[in-house]
């Protein structure tokens, strides 16, 4: 039996839906992945700072120390203070200017991914109707666009920030290590504990800098998906917020979830538009019923499709090629509730 023009054309837009949201979680996977990747780098990093630290920290104990302890009464004090701080400033640097460096790397290959990999995503939704439109951006151009500031800053602003304030920290944890005599075991574990290495202290400096970091590979991936949805505004009417829906998700992006915006409306993509560890994606709106073709046959893949194209690893950064963790797919009583969608009118016209 042939189903009525109405009914098949809600078939073939459930079949475009569908498939673009596997290919945008397979997607999101992988860029997560990357994430995870770049958080045990960092980790890595502030291993080897604690560990240069404390033996600084050890070794002026051992010159200056009375008997089991050291105490802020002593002559040399204020001395051993500042030669403690000029080390801690010194490995800081060092440790802010390769945390930049990694994630700038991760961030580049972060927006290949999403530049690469939602123009595939787009062609499934497509189902053979159009061909999307990528044109390249020169390597340049697209590190400026990740250096470029939001919300007032760069990214590498933030990690410089993070970083004063953990020497601030730190000065304040060493005055206080002396000022309570305590032994080389209580101070070192308090710089531990302050790089983030041990305990769960939201100010540290793994927990803030690891935030930036995550937040910044998000905000290039979601920079390179828009840049593929901006080149190809005559098959699309705008984006969608998609919302992660799981136990972590948060009052505003539950609200954001499902929203519809035409390119020229003033409202920014995540995480720009929402948070810090935002997770949410923008997803494009086909423009009209008849791209609801389908092709017979099996769904491609991203490696066939990046293959056809002639998309090497070079181009996507290798991160569609990372193998990941699936998507996390639990809903949550948070996740469901939904503000009303204020563009419902616009987006099913």
């Amino acid at each position: 039996m042939i189903p009525d023009p109405v009914t098949f054309a809600a078939r073939q837009s459930a079949i475009r839906s569908r498939a673009m949201r596997e290919a945008e979680e397979y997607v999101r996977s992988h860029i997560w992945a990357l994430e995870d990747a770049v958080a045990n780098s960092l980790r890595e990093l502030y291993l080897q700072a604690y560990n240069d630290l404390a033996r600084a920290l050890t070794l002026e104990f051992l010159h200056s120390a009375q008997g089991e302890t050291w105490k802020a009464t002593d002559p040399g004090f204020r001395a051993r203070t500042e030669a403690l701080l000029r080390q801690i400033n010194a490995e800081m640097e060092t440790l802010t200017r390769q945390a930049g460096a990694m994630t700038l790397d991760a961030s580049i290959r972060a927006w290949g991914a999403g530049y690469y990999g939602r123009a595939w995503a787009l062609e499934m939704g497509l189902r053979g109707g159009a061909v999307v439109m990528m044109p390249l951006l020169p390597a340049e151009a697209i590190r400026a666009a990740i250096l470029s500031p939001y919300l007032g800053n760069t990214f590498l602003d933030r990690f410089a920030n993070a970083r004063d304030e953990f020497v601030y920290l730190i000065r304040r944890s060493i005055v206080e290590s002396q000022i309570r005599g305590e032994g080389i075991y209580a101070a070192t574990m308090r710089l531990r504990r302050w790089l983030g290495l041990t305990g769960n202290i939201p100010r540290s400096m793994r927990a803030r800098m690891e935030m930036i970091a995550r937040t910044e590979i998000l905000r290039a991936s979601n920079q390179g998906a828009m840049s593929i949805y901006e080149n190809n505004r005559d098959l699309l009417k705008g984006w969608e917020w998609l919302s992660t829906k799981d136990e972590r998700t948060c009052v505003t992006c539950a609200a954001l979830d499902g929203q519809g915006f035409p390119f020229d409306f003033p409202q920014l993509p995540p995480p720009g538009g929402s948070h810090p560890m935002c997770r949410c994606t923008p997803i494009p709106i086909l423009l009209d019923s008849e791209l609801e073709r389908a092709i017979a046959g099996p769904r491609e893949i991203y490696r066939d499709w990046a293959a056809r194209r002639g998309i090497s690893i070079h181009l996507d950064g290798g991160v569609l090629r990372f193998r990941g963790a699936p998507a996390p797919k639990s809903p949550s009583a948070g996740a469901k509730q939904s503000a009303p969608n204020l563009y419902a009118s616009w987006k099913g016209a």
